[in-house]
């Protein structure tokens, strides 16, 4: 069931608010009727708070999400690096929801390249998910970049980094 503009304000306006059970409601409730235009508003709300609850129920409906049009919406908050302290499960949402971030995969690898471990896992992920549908020229040019910025990657994301290399010429 698709939204129409008045409802989309009204959940919007919500989401905006400081209500964090009407939110978590409200989230709830998009599952069924779910608007790529909300992702937006929902990962800023993501970055703000610290209901638990809240943070669950978005990271859920994140994770569930299967229109390709919400693809580009979380790739901006993941260049964005939207979520706030929360930004490691806005990447993991990436690879749990199983859409195709195969055209984006320089977002990820800047991603592993330069968070913090968890975050980086999580990046990887959906790196090596994305690997099966990206051209070899692309993953070519990764493969490259990569092996270029091994050398200033921090101790602990090495066999990470390493594992990612391995992956990549498989596919190459």
């Amino acid at each position: 069931m698709s939204l129409n503009k008045k409802q989309i304000q009204e959940i919007t306006k919500v989401l905006e608010g400081s209500d964090s059970s009407r939110q978590v409601e409200v989230i709830k409730g998009m599952r069924a009727s779910g608007d790529p235009q909300l992702v937006s508003p929902m990962l800023d709300l993501l970055g703000r708070t610290e209901d638990n609850e809240l943070i669950a129920t978005i990271v859920q409906l994140l994770n569930d999400l299967r229109d390709e049009y919400a693809i580009e919406p979380l790739v901006k908050a993941v260049t964005e690096r939207k979520g706030g302290i929360q930004f490691k499960y806005v990447v993991a949402a990436c690879w749990q929801n199983r859409l195709d971030f195969s055209d984006y995969l320089d977002v990820f690898v800047e991603v592993l390249m330069n968070e913090n471990y968890e975050t980086a896992i999580e990046a990887f992920t959906v790196i090596e998910e994305s690997l099966e549908d990206t051209t070899k020229e692309q993953l070519t040019n990764y493969h490259h970049a990569v092996k270029e910025a091994f050398i200033n990657t921090e101790e602990q994301k090495r066999p990470l980094v390493k594992e990612l290399l391995k992956s990549m010429e498989g596919y190459i």
